[in-house]
């Protein structure tokens, strides 16, 4: 009877076979630290990339003098967990909360496009934000990360004050009666023969004096109340001029103005001088003066209201 030998695996080879196995074990828990390592190094350059963008875009939504309220330098916590996120005073809170904390920064600061090459540079904001965290992966020693932007917003070449004469809590000149005086040809100045209509503090409605030099336009709108028409003749004006005044002097704003009292009760007047502009470190008084050229009836202001437009003079 023939006998057969009875193959199997040395000890040697069952050694090699158990390294290998081990070192791909360990091959497949390197891959998988490794990945969970930069799946939450993601995780943590996005949430802090979202902390950024949320407080640029809250500087953005603001307007250039707004901007100059705010303090220089402003910091802050925002704390992420799980589902949520909120701003936190301490990071402690947000440790004791089960979160983590991206530590933001804001600076604004103001700057000019041009200086020292240019005679009057046009100023701009300057926003800064960085936000910071540490990157602490088990297994791993922690480490600081930040994120940073930076953006601009520039001082706006077009600057619009309305006002309505008629809003409440708004010193208003409706009920004010216009003064008769005497015509002559040429017609007398408003300014020292007429009455005050409304006088209007225009550095105090554009937060403060101007910072680059610019050209002024005014629109003033004017509803009249005829409390008495008797004897007033077809011919009968309203007479208004608009002034800009600064340091003790004043220049007229376009032409004086006339307007029929019975056929146009509500009238407009659009003033503007290329000769007249407003200059950085200066308040200016925009003053409107009026008179009715009859000394018939009774004439008062009904309504109006006033838009100012001043523009980036180039």
């Amino acid at each position: 009877m023939k006998k057969y030998a009875r193959g199997g695996f040395t000890l040697i080879e069952i050694l090699v076979g158990v390294i290998l196995i081990a070192l791909g074990f360990a091959a497949i828990i390197g891959i998988f630290l490794s990945g969970r390592y930069f799946l939450q190094q993601a995780e943590n350059k996005a949430k802090a990339i979202s902390v950024a963008s949320m407080k640029m875009e809250e500087l953005l939504a603001q307007s250039f003098g707004s901007l100059e309220a705010l303090e220089p330098i402003s910091t802050g916590i925002f704390c992420y967990g799980k589902d949520w996120g909120r701003e936190y005073d301490e990071q402690n809170q947000c440790f004791a909360d089960g979160g983590k904390p991206f530590l933001w920064q804001v600076e604004v600061s103001e700057r000019k496009e041009g200086e020292g090459l240019v005679s009057n540079p046009v100023p701009y904001k300057y926003l800064e934000v960085d936000v910071s965290y540490s990157e602490d992966i088990p297994g791993r020693n922690p480490t600081n990360k930040k994120v940073y932007l930076e953006n601009i917003i520039p001082y706006p070449s077009i600057h619009i004050v309305f006002q309505d004469w008629g809003q409440m809590g708004v010193s208003s000149p409706i009920g004010t009666t216009a003064p008769y005086v005497n015509p002559t040809f040429p017609l007398p100045d408003p300014k020292t023969s007429g009455g005050l209509l409304v006088n209007f503090n225009l550095s105090q409605a554009n937060e403060g004096a101007f910072k680059v030099v610019k050209n002024i336009e005014v629109t003033y709108n004017i509803a009249l109340r005829i409390e008495d028409s008797t004897n007033i003749k077809a011919t009968d004006t309203i007479v208004t001029a608009c002034y800009l005044c600064s340091e003790g002097s004043c220049n007229r704003l376009g032409i004086i103005s006339r307007t029929p009292i019975v056929s146009q009760p509500l009238f407009n007047n659009i003033v503007a001088s290329n000769t007249v502009s407003l200059h950085a470190g200066q308040d200016y008084q925009l003053t409107i003066y009026w008179y009715k050229d009859t000394p018939e009836g009774t004439i008062k202001l009904r309504d109006g209201n006033i838009i100012i437009t001043a523009y980036e003079k180039r």
